[in-house]
């Protein structure tokens, strides 16, 4: 990568190394080698450009495979799908864009949904089912389906076709907070137990949250990412307005459904509830 702030010129005419000196305000050479009639690039002799492109490609690359992996088999090889047809909106399979696509197992059998209806069936229970053979979905799916949707939310917004309303939208982080605490093994909390919170319960909660994730820094060392939420919750302005039952909802989902999060899942779900029970 190269720095701007340092002239982008070799030293000399014989030398490969890059200039050390600054370069001049508004330019990407230093004195010298502004004033000079002919310059080698310290990028083009190093052939940097190429090397950031090779680089860019795999990564790419990891990329798509990943979200691709995220989807399920099915995604890339429809002839796996034991459904021809989408349960929702009745299409063929084979028509639906691979972005919108999403496949699991179960018994052996492949399932393909078009993932604005699998996430609205997925969103609509504490315990969400499928609904070809009502048989509650595996943890391991559930992760998958929460990953997609932050993937979307934060990269891809236009694969939603739903638009949601601000109460929609906080009741589906409702639901997916306690799904997370019913796969934790918290499956008595139910979402009415968040709804009905009032905005003062709500900013009492996230400062009980604040606390404790702050005390559990001190006993054992967590990364970077656990201050980065520590501070998230600090954030008074988040909390400020009237509705502070959406804002806290919001950051709760925000940390649970972080990939960072995953093996400290139930460490969060327990300061959530231990939360809640002295509100």
């Amino acid at each position: 990568m190269i720095t701007m702030n340092i002239c982008i010129s070799c030293k000399n005419k014989i030398s490969d190394d890059r200039c050390p000196a600054k370069a001049i305000k508004g330019l990407t050479f230093c004195g010298r080698h502004a004033k000079a009639k002919s310059r080698r690039l310290w990028h083009e002799v190093h052939n940097v450009n190429s090397k950031l492109l090779k680089i860019q490609s795999v990564w790419r690359g990891f990329h798509l495979r990943n979200r691709l992996n995220k989807l399920g088999k099915g995604v890339l090889k429809r002839s796996l799908c034991h459904n021809e047809d989408e349960l929702i909106t009745m299409d063929p399979i084979s028509k639906i864009h691979p972005f919108s696509f999403f496949s699991f197992e179960e018994d052996g059998k492949v399932w393909a949904f078009e993932f604005n209806a699998l996430s609205r069936i997925f969103m609509s229970s504490l315990v969400p089912l499928n609904p070809y053979t009502r048989t509650p979905l595996t943890h391991s799916t559930r992760r998958r389906i929460r990953w997609y949707c932050r993937y979307i939310t934060k990269n891809d917004k236009e694969i939603w076709t739903f638009k949601d309303s601000k109460s929609e939208i906080q009741h589906f982080g409702i639901i997916q907070v306690c799904q997370i605490l019913e796969e934790n093994g918290f499956d008595d909390f139910r979402p009415e137990y968040l709804e009905v919170l009032t905005n003062s319960e709500a900013s009492i909660m996230r400062t009980l949250i604040l606390s404790r994730m702050i005390d559990q820094a001190k006993n054992m060392p967590l990364g970077a990412r656990w201050h980065k939420y520590i501070n998230l919750f600090k954030n008074n302005n988040y909390m400020a307005g009237h509705n502070s039952l959406h804002r806290l909802c919001g950051m709760i989902t925000t940390v649970l459904t972080d990939t960072y999060t995953s093996k400290y899942e139930y460490m969060l779900c327990f300061i959530i509830i231990s939360s809640y029970s002295q509100i």
